[in-house]
């Protein structure tokens, strides 16, 4: 019985790499239909419609990146605007303090476009992000205080001083991220924060 449900639950290599494959398309896909649809959005000069339920097309593709970019959106990008988009957008909602009613109206979009550029993520050893940790301080503290003010998860304004707060504000976002919720901003977290990198001088 016990050697059954080891090799039931036995880990299949080949499947693991193919959902890495996967993984890996669907945020190239992701992206690729987030970047059109902004730059369709722009061309034509008008504001994003107000989305609800049933709703479909380009809009709610690029709806649906934007909310994965936040860590609301974890199923595939369809372009229709479903059960799991409404609770999606609800949960956003609840959490920038805006009545949760699941239909992305202007007050909706101004919240989801706070972080208006699109950057594709970048390989952390690219980057010269340091690990930090409670007790550290300095300006990498306080940029990862202002993105997690900015993404909801810290209350209070940023200080440059890795406190409780802080600490809390990121098991917060490593748990709604998948990562591992250890409280230390290492290259993983950074990468997902989109603060990976620092800015180019040019």
């Amino acid at each position: 019985m016990g050697l059954a449900i080891a090799l039931r639950f036995s880990p299949n290599p080949r499947l693991f790499r193919a959902g890495s494959r996967l993984k890996i398309a669907t945020k190239t896909f992701a992206l690729e239909t987030a970047t059109t649809a902004q730059t369709k959005q722009r061309k034509s000069g008008h504001r994003y419609a107000t989305l609800r339920r049933n709703n479909k097309g380009q809009e709610v593709e690029y709806l649906q990146y934007r909310l994965w970019q936040w860590g609301y959106f974890k199923q595939r990008i369809t372009g229709f605007f479903g059960s799991d988009t409404e609770n999606a957008v609800k949960r956003f909602q609840h959490d920038r303090d805006i009545f949760p009613t699941g239909i992305v109206d202007a007050q909706t979009w101004n919240a989801i476009e706070r972080v208006s550029v699109i950057v594709p993520p970048q390989s952390p050893q690219d980057c010269d992000r340091p690990t930090l940790k409670p007790g550290s301080e300095g300006e990498d503290v306080r940029d990862l205080q202002q993105r997690l003010y900015d993404l909801g998860y810290l209350k209070i304004r940023p200080s440059g001083y890795f406190g409780e707060a802080s600490k809390l504000a990121v098991i917060s976002f490593q748990q709604q991220q998948d990562l591992p919720a250890t409280g230390v901003v290492n290259a993983r977290t950074w990468q997902a924060l989109r603060l990976s990198c620092k800015a180019e001088s040019f």
